[in-house]
């Protein structure tokens, strides 16, 4: 089973990290690669950091880790029809004979809760059609329209994020310092962060109580790290918003493949390059890195002026030539080479997210380069659909639709503080039309800065 793996190495985190190719998952200690029997929904995974080597035993329903082998008197009995079965690899999924439906997930799993029950945010539906939202305050725009589209995103992800224990020492693992503070009170602030995202996600998803402003979050953020001062009333980016908050929790990121050429040949594209210069060096690094996938704006514009508008997925391989000899040469194996080529792969998103950087700086005009937002994009496999958007008007200001309850919801948090409505659209297609027909809406195409997109159920 040793072919159902590859490995690489986080530069964030200066350590070895695993891809299950068949599960489409990253973790940092290999699962073990014997035959084992263990009881449903455990794994077996070897220690790379505290005492290396060591098996230690894993159960993602139950959030419980352990050194003892797990006890079979555990294991669920699965509902009529399903039935457990190993997969070439070693992975356990369940397969409903009569539907012929296959899932990784147990299909009886209720989570076992670490806190109390009514501090647990399980993803659900809405109670009512529309949802919730924040009203804006004090600047407030990027964090509530980049908060009310990324909240419209993959239930599982989300419910992760939320819940997961930041105390657990597997996920203290991946967490950096913040700003010198002992772990304690690291995590506390962290904690406090993730206490109000639930409050939020619950008010807009009208599961809990209102929450009118983002007040009582921005508190929160002042401590961890403050340095980024999302925590005062000033204007941001929110793209740059989006990426720190979600880099405080040690979820499932992003993996992208990093091909690099070395060469002395001039004005020779890639696969001639390679077929007829052999001694081409090639290098491969796989790194788990941020999950929101940026574009820069000199990359958006390079594209406008070879194509005149692109498709949003083509910006999941980007190359970047530097297409003449240069002065300086590249070092590698003591020879020098003047010509670089690198070419970055996305391979796999828990939760593809892209962050457009449509101002090169702040105060600058936007650019209004056309991207096509692929309403189905294709990553490694996996289908994942559009599933929310935020837009810049070109003013200091940010709008933003997601689709809540199979509806897509137009949100501006200025005119919802008065109005507390949301312009409603059946399609994406629906909105889209809106936008070009003159009605008084941002059109995502020529404004929008943030694409979220939702993995598709594995079947």
């Amino acid at each position: 089973m040793e072919g159902c793996w590859e490995t690489g190495t986080s530069k964030r985190y200066n350590r070895a990290y695993y891809i299950n190719k068949e599960k489409g998952v990253s973790q940092w200690g290999k699962s073990s690669i014997n035959d084992l029997d263990l009881p449903t929904g455990w794994e077996a995974h070897v220690s790379l950091t505290v005492n290396p080597g060591e098996i230690y035993y894993g159960n993602v329903s139950k959030k419980t880790i352990q050194l003892e082998f797990p006890d079979f008197e555990d294991e669920p009995i699965l509902p009529s029809g399903w039935e457990k079965i190993r997969s070439k690899c070693g992975n356990y999924y369940y397969v409903n004979k009569e539907t012929t439906h296959s899932q990784w997930e147990i299909p009886t799993f209720v989570p076992v809760l670490e806190e109390e029950e009514e501090d647990y945010v399980h993803v659900t539906e809405p109670l009512i059609d529309q949802p919730r939202a924040l009203k804006w305050t004090a600047n407030s725009c990027y964090l509530d329209s980049s908060l009310f589209a990324f909240f419209a995103g993959p239930k599982k992800f989300i419910d992760e994020m939320l819940n997961m224990s930041l105390h657990d020492k597997t996920n203290r693992m991946v967490l950096k310092d913040c700003n010198g503070q002992d772990w304690e009170t690291n995590l506390e602030h962290r904690k406090a962060i993730q206490d109000e995202l639930k409050k939020i996600y619950k008010s807009i998803t009208r599961t809990g109580d209102e929450v009118e402003y983002c007040t009582e979050l921005r508190r929160t953020l002042e401590n961890c790290p403050v340095q980024e001062k999302y925590h005062e009333g000033v204007t941001a980016d929110a793209g740059e918003f989006i990426t720190y908050l979600t880099d405080l929790f040690p979820t499932n990121k992003n993996i992208l493949i990093t091909d690099s050429y070395l060469t002395n040949a001039f004005g020779i594209d890639l696969p001639n390059l390679l077929e007829q210069y052999p001694d081409t060096v090639k290098t491969k690094i796989i790194d788990a890195v941020s999950l929101v996938h940026v574009i820069n704006i000199d990359k958006m514009q390079q594209i406008r002026d070879e194509q005149g508008v692109a498709n949003l997925s083509g910006f999941l391989i980007q190359e970047e030539d530097s297409g003449k000899l240069q002065s300086d040469p590249y070092v590698y194996d003591e020879a020098p080479y003047y010509r670089s080529i690198q070419v970055r792969s996305l391979i796999f998103s828990p939760y593809l997210i892209f962050s457009l950087k449509r101002l090169p700086y702040a105060g600058a005009e936007l650019d209004e380069t056309m991207v096509i937002p692929d309403e189905i994009i294709i990553l490694g496999g996996d289908k994942f659909t559009l599933s929310g958007a935020v837009m810049h008007t070109g003013g200091c200001h940010y709008v933003a639709i997601a689709k809540y309850n199979d509806v897509w919801w137009y949100y501006n948090d200025n005119e919802y503080k008065v109005t507390e409505t949301l312009l409603r659209f059946e399609t994406w297609t629906d909105f889209i039309r809106a936008c070009v027909s003159g009605e008084s809406l941002i059109n995502p195409v020529t404004h929008g800065t943030q694409f979220y997109y939702s993995p598709a159920e594995r079947d």
